[in-house]
């Protein structure tokens, strides 16, 4: 009965360790599909604050996009949104999209508390949470992806970013 024991405790613990090994090399691959997915501007489509459907692949190619995934209740998004209102002249060739997930209700309110809802280079925008993680591999906020008017990503960030750190990479 011991040995029976025995045996079963092991094949336990080798099958927990297979499992997790496994569930290991399928994330670690997610992540590696996705940083690759991301290494140029994904075609994904979206909703404007305005209920238009919009896809990514429609901006104008000569500007630089600044992508930022962002909750309209977030401190740092709030701080992030004054920062591109406060700051005109900063985004001369740059196009942005404050993408998020929640209803457009609270993504409009969140344009006008903000002031950043007429802004010309600025477009807030609502994409599914799942399908934002499925396309970016994030749903953190504030998350910014930088792509070059060729659609290369240039940087990312995670977090409250400096406009200092941002605008480095659109000249």
């Amino acid at each position: 009965m011991k040995t029976k024991f025995k045996y079963f405790v092991i094949l336990l613990v080798l099958s927990a360790l297979t499992v997790l090994i496994y569930k290991t090399i399928v994330k670690l691959n997610y992540k590696e599909a996705v940083k690759e997915r991301i290494t140029t501007l994904p075609g994904m489509r979206m909703l404007t604050a305005d209920s238009i459907s919009f896809s990514i692949a429609n901006l104008v190619n000569d500007k630089y996009l600044v992508l930022v995934w962002y909750n309209t209740g977030c401190e740092h998004c709030q701080y992030e949104a004054q920062e591109f209102r406060k700051n005109p002249g900063s985004y001369g060739l740059t196009q942005i999209l404050l993408v998020s997930g929640e209803p457009l209700s609270d993504i409009r309110k969140f344009g006008k508390t903000y002031g950043v809802d007429t802004l010309q280079y600025l477009k807030l925008m609502h994409c599914d949470f799942q399908a934002f993680f499925n396309t970016f591999g994030t749903t953190s906020v504030p998350s910014i992806f930088i792509y070059s008017p060729d659609g290369r990503l240039l940087k990312q960030y995670n977090g409250e970013t400096k406009l200092e750190a941002i605008t480095k990479y659109l000249k």
